[in-house]
């Protein structure tokens, strides 16, 4: 990221694009870069007057109102000085922020979201004089993928009343209009409780493996789809119940009404793809035990690059876009051809990747036990100051909860632990040694905390879960979706993972034997220049 920095620095008009995680851990103007906030994240000064003035308020309501009065100066919000948890920021987007988005001009040096490029793109705003910088861009690639799914969950279906009942609290002053409106929202809410199971049952009977499903409409000739059917149907008539009795509604803002009737509208269109499959380009269904989960893609996912993009002037300097094997992964993704210069390290010795040969694949039955076994033995015998990447949440927490009391003298510490970003930092650097395991989703959010470290152990090449919406999608674009995509996918994201450790780290560890021993692995270390490769065994 330093490097797009120092670039948006140099150039007279850029526009850097970064994740919404990168774009709130900068102080931008202290760099000399312009913020520009996505709406989502600005104040509506009169819905908040509006709820200020509230006579009874909800304690959550009460909360975030504090948070915003202590993050405004002379009557203005700063959006970088106020931190909402999830729920806080789902409240603040459906009842504070602008009902539309705000038109604004890009001036300056200035850095964005993808969200905030998204809604500059979206609005028309003139870009054509600017030098687009986006360093994520296989991550703002997927994130526009994953823009273009309707996400359908039990939470989301809860939350489709319980939305619908805080606007008629705040919005409907007619005690009997809204008692009206409410046995409406019951009657939803006992067809969306239907929903939510028999959904669950149709999942049961059509999954394999727990694999994702394509929802198809001979699924619905089944006794449960029939159901299925059924309570769709029901849940889409009452919302156009409820739509046709809010719409004629007076209240005091009209545009928090607008935005009611339209999120409404929506709804029933993805909940009418549900009742027939062939007017959606894709429907997948997929859960975890009683957890059930759709995707509803109503139109093929638009290749942002070859559309909004084209005319524009882009730069993706980063050190993930070429894989030896698959130098066309990039092309690919962008859907044209890419020019690639390489960033210099200068004249330095090359760093070492040390690769442990014989550990169990991670297929094999005895894997976690082996692998486990063998990080105690390095961790009591080698490690200083180190960091550990697991592939998933869920086997760091099995290290950490089998091992870590019998490694009683060690400073180990997790994400889970860690604290924020400041106190993580604070606490490494008075350590002399220590062991830091973070799961690879979430070590990019961590690795600024990190002073020189000894090693970087990576347990294993992490390859996207197949049912992300991207893979599911690059399987339709590809011919082989693993060698075409998957596989470059997590060679590029190693690539930028180690460049972001280049500096720390003394030495890198990595013990997925698959690298050694599949064909594929060559293509993993061919793509790694810069490095000198150590094989060797765990004895």
């Amino acid at each position: 990221m330093a490097t797009n920095v120092a670039l948006a620095q140099s150039l007279p008009k850029p526009l850097l694009v970064v994740s919404r995680d990168v774009f709130m851990q900068h102080d931008w103007p202290a760099l000399g870069l312009t913020p520009l906030w996505p709406h989502s994240y600005k104040l509506d000064q009169q819905q908040f007057e509006f709820l200020l003035k509230k006579p009874n308020f909800d304690p959550r309501e009460l909360k975030l109102l504090i948070k915003i009065i202590l993050a405004s100066s002379d009557g203005e919000f700063d959006p970088a000085m106020c931190y909402l948890t999830k729920d806080e920021f789902y409240l603040f987007d459906q009842k504070l922020s602008p009902t539309a988005p705000i038109k604004s001009k890009v001036e300056g040096k200035t850095v964005t979201t993808f969200l905030g490029l998204w809604e500059l793109l979206e609005l028309g705003v003139p870009l054509k004089s600017l030098a687009l910088l986006i360093p994520q861009w296989l991550e703002f690639d997927e994130w526009c993928i994953d823009r273009s799914a309707k996400v359908i969950t039990s939470a989301y279906l809860n939350a489709v009343v319980a939305s619908r009942r805080d606007f008629i609290r705040d919005q409907v002053r007619d005690t009997k209009v809204a008692d009206q409106l409410f046995k409406q929202l019951n009657e939803l809410g006992s067809h969306l409780v239907m929903t939510t199971a028999v959904l669950g049952l149709v999942w049961q009977e059509q999954q394999r493996n727990d694999d994702t499903v394509e929802l198809e409409e001979k699924f619905l000739s089944t006794k449960n789809g029939n159901r299925l059917k059924g309570n769709l149907t029901g849940v889409i008539d009452s919302l156009l119940q409820y739509r046709d009795s809010i719409q004629k509604l007076k209240v005091a803002l009209p545009q928090v009404l607008a935005r009611q009737v339209e999120h409404t509208n929506s709804l029933i269109q993805y909940l009418k793809c549900l009742t027939d499959p062939t007017q959606a380009y894709k429907i997948y269904l997929d859960g975890r035990g009683e957890r059930v989960m759709l995707r509803i893609i109503k139109d093929p996912p638009e290749n942002i690059w070859q559309t909004k993009l084209k005319p524009l002037t882009l730069v993706i300097a980063s050190n993930g876009v070429t894989v030896d094997g698959a130098s066309g992964f990039a092309s690919t993704v962008l859907g044209a051809p890419v020019k690639v210069q390489a960033l210099p390290l200068g004249k330095v010795a090359p760093k070492e990747i040390i690769w442990i040969t014989d550990l169990p694949s991670k297929n094999s039955f005895n894997y976690q036990r082996e692998i486990f076994r063998y990080l105690k033995l390095w961790i009591e015998s080698e490690a200083q100051r180190a960091l550990v990447v697991m592939p998933n949440i869920r086997l760091l927490g099995d290290f950490f909860n089998e091992c870590q009391p019998h490694l009683g003298t060690k400073n180990i510490l997790t994400q889970d632990i860690a604290g924020n970003l400041e106190l993580l930092t604070e606490k490494l650097a008075g350590m002399d040694s220590f062991i830091f395991m973070v799961a690879q989703y979430g070590l990019s959010h961590w690795v600024s905390a990190l002073p020189d470290i000894d090693q970087a152990v990576f347990l294993r090449l992490a390859f996207d879960p197949p049912n992300k919406t991207a893979q599911l999608i690059a399987s339709l674009r590809c011919r082989n979706g693993f060698i075409e995509y998957s596989l470059p996918k997590a060679v590029v994201n190693l690539k930028i993972t180690l460049a972001q450790l280049y500096w720390r780290a003394k030495e890198f560890w990595i013990l997925d034997s698959r690298i050694v021993s599949e064909d594929y692995g060559q293509v993993v270390r061919r793509s790694l220049a810069g490095f000198k490769h150590i094989d060797t065994s765990r004895g």
